[in-house]
C-alpha cells in the first residue's frame, strides 16, 4: 500500500481493519481527537468492517505511518469514489 502524500485541507479517508476489535477501538478513540470525524460506517450494524473519516491530509499520513508497522494493524487510504466506468464513460 502506497503512502499517502500530504498536503492542506481535509478529506475523506477510508479505515478498515482485519479485526473488527481493533477497528472499534480506533472508532471508539477519535471521538476524543478534534480532528478526526466520523462520516459513516460500512457492514453490519454494530460490527462494522470499515469506518469513513473526515480529516486533514497530514493527520491522515500520519496516521497510516503509525499503524502501517504497529500489530494494531489498520489500513487507512483515500476514499475515492465509485465508478462504473473508468473515464466516465467515454
Amino acid at each position: 500500500m502506497p503512502l499517502l502524500t500530504p498536503g492542506s485541507g481535509k478529506g475523506r479517508y477510508i479505515v478498515r481493519a482485519e479485526d473488527p476489535k481493533k477497528l472499534a477501538e480506533f472508532i471508539f478513540e477519535s471521538e476524543a481527537d478534534p480532528e478526526l470525524e466520523l462520516a459513516d460506517l460500512i457492514g453490519p450494524a454494530g460490527a462494522p468492517h470499515t469506518a469513513v473519516f473526515l480529516m486533514p491530509h497530514e493527520k491522515a499520513k500520519a496516521l497510516q505511518e503509525r499503524f502501517c508497522t504497529s500489530s494494531d494493524r489498520l489500513i487507512i487510504e483515500r476514499d475515492r469514489p465509485l465508478s462504473l466506468f473508468e473515464n466516465g464513460g467515454d
